[in-house]
């Protein structure tokens, strides 16, 4: 009995441990300037020129140079793990400038990303019908991800359920409403 208590104190705190971990390497997280917020940054960029920051956000659009890449992303409050939140506060926009190609059909417009990197400047560009000042990033370390399960919802007393991609489906039991994520084994096939 004592023997099958230490293995399950030892297998949650191995979880705990490694369940807590920031997308951001410890190498470069050593490196950043964490009383350094996102408020203050877009607030007065000029400030923090050549500073060591993490930002995070959903990506606008990614456009390829001859030079390298630049990501136009929608900053949002990063959670302890460093991912976006999902969230409409914003203290506006930033720019990711590598020098590395990277594809526009992996950093896409709506997908969450991470960037751990230095402040180079600031870049006044149009935005619609005004000039708009973005803090540019120079990245030591990217993190996208992937998006969250895609949930469906039903009611037994509907016969059917909705998805966001319009998929009718015959409703597999009667009984109680249920959520599947969209890869459960126990949706009917289409």
């Amino acid at each position: 009995m004592k023997l099958y208590l230490k293995f399950i104190s030892l297998t949650a705190s191995i979880l705990l441990i490694t369940g807590c971990a920031h997308v951001i390497s410890e190498q470069v997280l050593s490196s950043v300037d964490r009383s350094i917020t996102g408020q203050s940054i877009f607030a007065n960029p000029d400030a923090f020129i050549g500073k060591m920051v993490i930002l995070g956000g959903t990506i606008i659009k990614t456009t390829n140079t001859s030079h390298g890449s630049i990501i136009e992303v929608v900053q949002k409050p990063l959670d302890y793990d460093g991912r976006p939140l999902d969230t409409d506060v914003s203290y506006g926009r930033f720019l990711i400038q590598s020098e590395q190609f990277l594809d526009s059909e992996i950093y896409s417009k709506g997908k969450d990303i991470t960037a751990a990197g230095v402040i180079a400047e600031k870049k006044e560009k149009k935005l619609d019908e005004i000039m708009y000042t973005y803090p540019v990033i120079i990245p030591k370390e990217l993190h996208i991800f992937k998006p969250y399960p895609m949930l469906i919802y039903g009611y037994p007393t509907s016969g059917i359920f909705y998805d966001p991609y319009h998929i009718y489906r015959p409703y597999p039991f009667t009984g109680y409403p249920y959520i599947y994520p969209y890869w459960s084994p126990f949706l009917p096939p289409y």
